[in-house]
């Protein structure tokens, strides 16, 4: 991690309202995917398509080459249908712009989105990346024969950062921190779809569409089913 580089990743805060982020979904079509703004794996009918508007996808093979997906703005979500072959892996970058509310700490801020989404076997999608198109990246891996999740700086682990994993089945958040090399201390073997999310804050200042921000919000996050074959 460079040097000067503040991470908080925050969960479970008592807020005056939930922070939202953005996920990439399977969608119900099969074939299709969702981008969704919420603090849950599901569209949140309050919020508009079009603050995911600054948003830019890419397929991952499990070859490793990537591709731009074209996405549709729905009204309160982005859907895109998947090329063939099928990709083992969709990620997305989405700038959703300045923002100062509590949930900044009532700083004005940059927020930036860095949301994937592992599709069909785990097994498929280990070490697969987005590279360049993620600033910060949660990436699956094979550790001892067991799923995990590394969190990465370009190619450098975010040690010591909690983390926290949501299950849509509405089970509580599970939490803990990286360890030294950046993994997430999670077995991931129960059944079911999670999301897992982190935050880090860059003290960088700069401008924004005229408003001035004195730092930068980054949040990645990722979207795995694990099945009951899973290991």
């Amino acid at each position: 991690m460079k040097r000067g580089l503040f991470l908080i990743v925050l969960f479970g805060i008592a807020r005056p309202a939930p922070a939202h982020f953005v996920f990439v979904l399977p969608g119900s079509a099969t074939g299709e995917v969702q981008v969704v703004f919420n603090d849950k794996l599901d569209v949140d009918a309050r919020i508009s398509g079009e603050r995911l508007a600054l948003t830019q996808l890419t397929t991952v093979t499990v070859q490793g080459g990537r591709s731009p997906l074209k996405w549709s703005q729905e009204e309160h979500c982005l859907k895109a249908t998947l090329p063939e072959p099928r990709p083992v892996l969709v990620g997305g970058a989405t700038t959703y712009g300045y923002a100062r509310s509590s949930h900044t700490g009532d700083k004005p801020v940059l927020v930036k989105y860095y949301s994937k989404a592992i599709l069909g076997p785990l097994d498929a999608a280990v070490g697969l990346r987005l590279g360049d198109e993620a600033r910060y990246e949660i990436v699956p891996e094979s550790v001892e024969g067991r799923f995990r999740l590394r969190v990465l700086h370009g190619s450098e682990p975010v040690a010591g950062a909690r983390f926290s994993s949501l299950m849509a089945a509405g089970n509580p958040p599970r939490r803990g921190v990286t360890d030294e090399v950046g993994l997430i201390q999670e077995s991931f073997e129960k059944p079911g779809r999670y999301g897992v999310w982190v935050k880090i804050i860059e003290p960088t200042p700069g401008e924004w569409e005229g408003k001035p921000y004195d730092e930068v919000h980054h949040f990645a996050t990722l979207v795995v089913d694990v099945s009951e074959k899973h290991p």
